[in-house]
């Protein structure tokens, strides 16, 4: 009994006493950080002032004289508490002080200002280091404490073992006495086992540290322990299972409310933007069967850490072309550089990696609304030889005006309160890989996201693509994607021209002969792009053999100008992707629009609508083939490729909508481009045009025919034809 009672006095005690939470509310180390945190902020604002040359006076000066409060507060409590903060010789504060009226007593200029970040940068050392010493010295102070409770309480714990283990042998022995010995040994066990059972797996590992327990026991604590072990670590892994799948989930939903509404719209409109829109839509499905299969992996596989060899390059093209479009909703830009000697064939678990990557950085994404992002991908030695390091940096910038080489040249340091993310989930499934860490860092009123990771590597990129016989002129008002471009053609010996309004490309139309390509992006203003392009086209005439590419983040942009470029990129670029693509496109053929040379192919059982079709698409210089019936469509089809169809959804014998599902079967099984079809029926209710659409058509129009709405549906081909 005095054992129970002495023991629930120094437990309570022992509980009672938080080191962290009482070293956290002492006004010295409060005064002390707070202190800190007021020279880091003017600081940072200082050196924006000194390297963006965006000086903001009066709030230094508000913000200096929060300083000068904050200092003399924690003077004030080390005064009261010397034994923890001694100023006595500690000149930095004096220092302090002196720099601060140094600066009132002087006029401001650029050696004034420079004069106060070197001092309070001077300080802001030996003041952290003062705060961290400070925080040492009283949590030390405060562990030992509960040191000692620990050291009581372990001392009386073998003691109430020992009483706890007297009384059972004597309850045992009365249970005993009074059955007369009927209960035998192995009951004995079973009996104690299932008492052990409902223990916590701290009493069972004391157990066990016990040399007086025979070996029978010794074996059932030992089961019991593993036991206990395996179902706490599934209980965490199963959690955090949960939580990565609840995050898929929701984005698993988020990409399928974009494809409804697009399709939606695809239904009931038929002008140019359904169409661009329908790169869009295609690529967001295909990135959904890509997750739900990804998901599906996650779930079968649950906990076991199957490794395989997989190409890293798709996992970084998969993060970027997500990242891109959520920018794109939250009408940002994004631009992206990854290095050239970056890993190719890595092991480890693709799907994890994804995974991690995609959600740490979207994470990051939501808590900062910067409009101007920069991915940077780079690699470097690992922990191991074996190893690589990768590093995927996140920048959040304020100006597109800035360059890779001004990025590496700022002072980042470590962000004061960096965002929360959910780093406990991402490194229990990267547990594998070795190193993995997530930093927030800071410079001025720039951050950065960086997520470092070690691979095993099985082969780098070996990119040799030569474009040194290219020059091209580009036209962007962004220096930092001008610059990403640049360097990622550097290796290439590629060169790059550029130019940051209309009218300095304009004064090199002369010179356009002299450029292998011009590129034009949709950095400048997004309305003016289609006129530009048109005239940039016009001028073009002069110089055949100059190619007219613009690059676009989205395919709305591009509506209007699609029809007079040669190419279109979508940014941001990603060299391993890219090159390749430019290099294909430099060396094409210029051609016309690749509707003149396409075949057309009209299905229409109606005589007087086939004769209206055929005039409309013979008045634009084409000469289609006409059939009258579905299944003659698909032999014909079968025999001699068409490029487009126009399809009348209602027929006798096989109508519109079985042909084209035929036509489609034939498509998969002989592995070739699909051909566009053209859906055409009087009735104009969506149920009818969302059946058309289902059996495999790409547009639906009505009858009877239009010459407009022909052209526009042509033209609709030649964009998609260019998009892809």
């Amino acid at each position: 009994m005095v054992f129970s009672i002495v023991f629930v006095i120094l437990f309570s005690k022992w509980n009672a006493l938080k080191p962290f939470e009482s070293v956290q509310e002492s006004p010295l180390v409060i005064n002390s950080l707070l202190l800190n945190q007021s020279i880091d902020d003017v600081t940072l604002d200082l050196q924006d002032c000194l390297v963006v040359e965006d000086c903001m006076h009066s709030t230094i000066n508000e913000k200096l004289s929060v300083i000068e409060q904050r200092l003399a507060s924690l003077i004030s409590s080390a005064s009261l508490d010397k034994k923890q903060l001694s100023l006595v010789g500690a000149v930095e504060y004096t220092n302090l002080q002196l720099a601060l009226a140094r600066h009132h007593s002087v006029s401001l200029s650029k050696e004034s200002i420079e004069t106060l970040y070197n001092s309070l940068v001077t300080a802001s050392v030996f003041l952290h280091s003062n705060h961290q010493t400070l925080v040492s010295s009283l949590l030390t102070a405060k562990v030992e404490e509960k040191e000692q409770y620990t050291l009581y309480i372990s001392i009386l714990i073998p003691g109430l073992i020992v009483c706890l283990l007297i009384a059972s042998t004597l309850f045992y022995r009365k249970i005993n006495s009074v059955n007369q010995g009927s209960i035998g040994e192995s009951e004995r066990f079973v009996t104690l086992s299932q008492h052990i059972e409902r223990m916590d797996p701290a009493p069972i590992r004391e157990q066990l540290n016990d040399t007086n327990l025979d070996i029978s026991m010794r074996r059932v604590y030992s089961l019991l322990k593993q036991i206990f072990e395996k179902i706490e670590h599934q209980k965490q892994v199963n959690d955090l299972y949960k939580q990565l799948y609840a995050l898929i989930g929701y984005e698993i939903r988020s990409i399928t409310t974009t494809i409804n509404g697009g399709i939606q719209y695809l239904v009931q409109e038929t002008d140019e933007n359904g169409v661009l829109m329908a790169r869009d839509i295609t690529s967001a499905a295909k990135t959904l069967s890509e997750l739900a299969d990804n998901y599906n992996r996650l779930i079968s596989k649950g906990s076991e850490n199957e490794r395989s060899e997989f190409a890293l390059p798709d996992i970084l093209s998969e993060l970027i072309i997500h990242l891109g479009s959520k920018t794109s909703r939250e009408d940002s830009r994004l631009e992206c550089f990854i290095d050239n000697g970056i890993p190719n064939r890595v092991e480890g678990q693709s799907t994890r990696l994804f995974w991690i990557l995609f959600l740490q950085m979207s994470n990051a994404m939501k808590v900062q609304t910067s409009p101007h992002r920069l991915v940077k991908v780079q690699s470097g030695a690992g922990t191991s030889v074996e190893k690589t390091r990768l590093t995927l940096s996140l920048y959040f910038l304020t100006t597109p005006k800035v360059t890779l080489s001004k990025l590496e040249q700022l002072h980042w340091s470590q962000h004061p309160n960096p965002p929360t993310s959910n780093e406990e989930l991402a490194r229990t499934l990267l547990s594998q890989e070795g190193h993995f860490s997530i930093n927030w860092k800071q410079s001025g009123h720039q951050q950065c996201f960086e997520i470092s990771i070690d691979l095993k590597v099985k082969s780098f990129l070996s990119e040799e693509t030569d474009l040194s016989p290219y020059h091209i002129l580009m036209l962007s008002d962004s220096p930092l994607q001008i610059d990403t471009l640049t360097a990622t053609l550097e290796h290439t010996k590629g060169k790059v021209t550029a130019v940051q309004s209309a009218n300095e490309l304009f004064k090199l139309a002369g010179t356009f002969k002299n450029y292998s390509a011009i590129l034009l992006s949709d950095s400048i203003e997004q309305s003016k792009l289609a006129s530009l392009c048109k005239t940039v086209k016009s001028q073009l005439k002069a110089a055949p053999d100059t190619k007219l590419f613009i690059s676009v983040s989205s395919a709305q942009v591009a509506q209007e100008a699609v029809s007079f470029v040669d190419k279109i990129f979508y940014s941001p670029f990603l060299g391993f992707e890219f090159i390749p693509t430019l290099k294909t496109a430099l060396e094409s053929e210029v051609s016309e629009d690749s509707a003149q040379n396409s075949s057309f192919l009209i299905v229409e059982d109606d005589r007087v609508q086939q004769i209206l079709l055929k005039r409309i698409l013979t008045n634009q210089e084409y000469e289609p083939d006409v059939v009258n019936d579905g299944s003659i469509a698909v032999e014909h089809y079968k025999d001699s490729r068409s490029d487009i169809i126009f399809m009348d959804c209602i027929m006798p014998g096989m109508n519109g909508m079985e042909a084209t599902k035929l036509i489609r079967t034939h498509e998969k099984e002989q592995n070739i481009p699909p051909c566009t079809i053209i859906g055409a029926t009087a009735l104009t209710s969506s149920q009818e045009h969302q059946a058309c659409i289902e059996a495999g058509m790409d547009f639906v129009i009505s009858k009877p025919y239009k010459n407009d709405e022909i052209v526009k549906v042509i033209n609709k081909y030649v964009a998609v034809q260019k998009l892809n």
